[in-house]
């Protein structure tokens, strides 16, 4: 992120929030080893508990702490 990036998106058509879905960031069955960040997984995508190594709080939108986890999601 930053002052100067400029981000656009080609679409084809008008944006639809029921057609969005995702996992969610910090899932252990995913295995993503998030350097700098210091925390525990609580089994949801809440940042709550979570800083960056210097004890900065992690900013995350109310969109991306909604997703569930591949076994709330996939039937294995």
């Amino acid at each position: 992120m930053s002052n100067e990036a400029e981000f656009s998106y080609k679409v084809t058509d008008f944006y639809h929030p029921d057609d969005e879905g995702g996992l969610v960031w910090n899932d252990r069955e995913i295995g993503i080893e998030w350097s700098g960040i210091v925390g525990e997984y609580k089994g949801n995508a809440s940042a709550d508990g979570y800083t960056l190594e210097d004890k900065t709080v992690l900013n995350l939108s109310e969109k991306n702490q909604k997703w569930h986890g591949l076994k709330g999601i996939f039937k294995f």
